[in-house]
């Protein structure tokens, strides 16, 4: 969990707030403030006067709030949310706090409507583990409370500098809001991903040209042109695909598929977000790019060196400097040809790492300088001459880059490849490590490879061996 970052909270976790929070704006903060400062939320005013008008059904002019607090601030002559009587107020309580309610019962607590993210309540995290509420998010957490809501949303703020570990607090990102008929588009990415894709397309379609390389389904593509959507980008983005149906597809996809065409069924999964996807048909390789300069370029179908030289070719020339690439797959182990080549990238200057997502097991890298025409070839990416030595610092520099939980599974492509460059009993002793490390992912993917990928069993026989012997 990174401080800044949005999480999941079960809204009966939050027993206090704290006020006066003006002074509470380092990431890290010593002092009183987690147990002086703080107050039980059931005592608050603005909590019982939920209760008073959503259980016991008050005018929300009966409540304690109205009768005391606002009549008091009034009386004062200070405004009150934008309002300068009580009547005023009450109206607007009336009209927007009743809708709130009636929205969070409906729809639960968003973090997005209408394509805008909602601004947040914010958490701060006491010496004790306690998860405190600040003073903004009273009504919406309050209602989430009596709802019995299983979670809200909240940024994290601040935490107290003796708090020895971080609570278990699910770091959640915020889903774009996406047609009926994209929700549930069949997918080999996770939520993560398609978010992370989102958010790559909000920030840069204004910019230049989005590229997609390996759409699928249109899982991915429908948050990307959701990212366009929301930015006021005036182009499309461009997604490429066989749109071929194969056997595999219906096991991936958990169901059967429109085998006659799948450009149809990707049509029909878009919906009305196709109006900003153009879609080009046919071997991805063996198209051509004239369509100015690529700020977002996404690849999920490129994982072999000449694939991934091929699309720098032909794609990659035109990637301004700052501009991003995703890469799904960096660190699904039999696509080791990818962090091969990425440390070759980023040896030359082209690209740099930014981060990776989990769950999931995409890569994304910004564009230090736009490759020149024939300076990313094959010759250039490949993994021969990669011996033990080379590969162990490779994967050592990648590893420590990528989430912990991610680490072992994806060292598991340095066992492959260290097998493949004839140090299988090195591979064998790393793969034994990471089984005993980690074991549920990586034999749950060797079991599909068992049943789906008769070449991968075949080339890595010591491996099956070894996760055989390991389940038993």
């Amino acid at each position: 969990m990174v401080f800044g970052q949005v999480v999941r909270v079960n809204p009966q976790r939050l027993r206090f707030k704290i006020d006066y929070i003006h002074d509470l704006t380092s990431a890290i903060q010593p002092g009183d403030w987690d147990m002086a400062r703080r107050m039980p939320l059931a005592e608050t005013p603005k909590h019982k006067a939920f209760t008073q008008r959503f259980v016991n059904k008050l005018p929300w002019e009966e409540t304690d709030l109205f009768k005391d607090i606002y009549a008091r601030r009034f009386a004062e002559g200070q405004t009150v949310r934008g309002c300068k009587t009580i009547e005023e107020l009450a109206a607007q309580y009336y009209r927007e706090v009743d809708a709130l309610y009636l929205d969070m019962r409906d729809y639960g607590f968003r973090g997005r409507i209408n394509g805008e993210e909602v601004e947040l309540p914010e958490v701060f995290i006491g010496r004790d583990g306690e998860v405190i509420l600040s003073n903004q998010g009273n009504h919406r957490v309050a209602i989430a409370k009596l709802l019995n809501l299983p979670y809200i949303l909240a940024r994290v703020r601040t935490r107290h500098a003796d708090l020895p570990t971080l609570p278990d607090l699910e770091v959640y990102e915020i889903p774009p809001v996406l047609p009926a008929c994209a929700k549930d588009i069949p997918a080999m990415t996770t939520l993560a991903e398609r978010v992370a894709c989102y958010e790559l397309a909000l920030e840069h379609g204004t910019k230049g040209e989005i590229v997609e390389l390996g759409t699928w389904l249109g899982a991915v593509t429908a948050n990307l042109a959701a990212g366009l959507r929301d930015a006021g980008a005036r182009r499309r983005l461009h997604a490429y695909d066989r749109f071929e149906w194969q056997p595999i597809h219906e096991h991936k996809a958990g169901g059967p598929l429109q085998k006659e065409n799948m450009l149809e069924q990707f049509r029909a999964n878009l919906g009305p977000l196709m109006h900003f996807v153009a879609p080009h048909a046919g071997e991805i390789l063996a198209h051509s790019w004239n369509n100015g300069p690529i700020s977002l370029l996404v690849c999920d179908a490129p994982k072999r060196t000449r694939e991934i030289a091929a699309t720098f070719e032909r794609w990659g020339v035109h990637l301004m400097p700052g501009a991003m690439t995703a890469w799904q797959d960096f660190y699904y182990f039999p696509a080791y040809h990818l962090p091969a080549a990425f440390d070759t990238l980023e040896t030359i200057g082209v690209v740099k790492f930014v981060t990776s997502v989990y769950p999931g097991t995409m890569a994304i890298f910004r564009i230090q300088r736009q490759p020149k025409a024939g300076e990313i070839t094959e010759h250039i990416l490949s993994t021969k001459g990669w011996g033990p030595v080379r590969i162990m610092r490779s994967w050592g520099k990648w590893r420590d880059r990528l989430p912990e939980r991610a680490r072992d599974r994806f060292m598991v492509g340095a066992c492959m490849f260290l097998y493949d460059v004839g140090a299988v009993d090195q591979a064998q002793k790393l793969f034994r490590s990471l089984l005993a490390s980690n074991p549920e992912p990586i034999v749950e993917k060797f079991r599909y490879f068992s049943e789906h990928a008769p070449r991968v069993k075949k080339q890595y026989p010591g491996m099956f061996r070894e996760v055989e012997a390991w389940t038993g």
